[in-house]
């Protein structure tokens, strides 16, 4: 699904069902962002980065797609 989102429909979906601590990897546009998942806040993802502990806000509608580890 390379350039086309999977719908913040299906990746709230997916994210929700995960338990928080579990490593994920997201797709962007041109990248993608490795770490734990630590749930939501408002419309964004939030992911623990495992280099440096920071915390990442994603907006749901930039994700492409979702590796779970």
């Amino acid at each position: 699904m390379i350039g086309k989102s999977c719908g913040v429909k299906s990746v709230y979906a997916i994210l929700s069902t995960l338990p928080i601590g579990q490593n994920i990897t997201v797709a962007l546009d041109y990248t993608s962002l490795e770490g734990t998942w630590a749930g939501f806040e408002g419309d964004l993802a939030t992911i623990i980065s495992p280099v440096d502990q920071d915390t990442m806000y994603i907006p749901l509608n930039n994700i492409r797609g979702i590796t779970v580890h």
